[in-house]
């Protein structure tokens, strides 16, 4: 961005070092301030059944390179899963889960702040009443400020919900 913007000075009759300067300058200042992509997924589209699909979060830092997923897993099956389970780093990698929903959005170091406690391993729990769904929306929205309505039958959120919330 230095060069470019050092070519551009010249050609518009300023110095290249100024430009140069500049273009760095503004870069870096994008870069900073947008420093990460935020998503939030579902892998089950918005007509898959009630019980059906997952939902987690990914963070790419645009700085360093690093992806990762975060999502709210239960350990144990059906009702008596409540109180079980937590926050699982880049399970949804390992299992090659893939989305059939998604928004990606840009935060900056300040939001990604907002929720990197909500981020590490074991730091909630999965209850019926508080799904995979529900944490996505709840770490993407603290992020973000967007929220995405994940509540289907009964006030349960699900993740086929969120992604007929984002659009499919």
């Amino acid at each position: 961005m230095g060069i470019v913007g050092g070519t551009v000075s010249v050609i518009a009759g300023g110095k290249f070092a100024n430009g140069a300067a500049s273009g760095a300058f503004v870069h870096l200042f994008n870069t900073e301030f947008n420093r990460y992509m935020l998503g939030i997924h579902s892998n089950v589209s918005s007509k898959g059944s009630f019980s059906s699909g997952h939902a987690w979060i990914s963070i790419y830092d645009k700085i360093t390179g690093k992806f990762n997923t975060y999502g709210l897993w239960a350990t144990e099956s059906g009702l008596s899963s409540n109180g079980s389970g937590g926050v699982f780093e880049n399970l949804e990698l390992y299992k090659n889960y893939s989305f059939e929903s998604n928004l990606l959005v840009d935060i900056s170091e300040v939001q990604y702040d907002k929720i990197s406690g909500m981020l590490e391993s074991g730091s909630d729990t999965w209850y019926v009443t508080h799904t995979c769904a529900d944490y996505a929306r709840d770490v993407f929205y603290k992020a973000s400020g967007t929220y995405l309505n994940v509540d289907d039958y009964f006030g349960i959120e699900t993740p086929r919900k969120l992604a007929e919330s984002i659009g499919n």
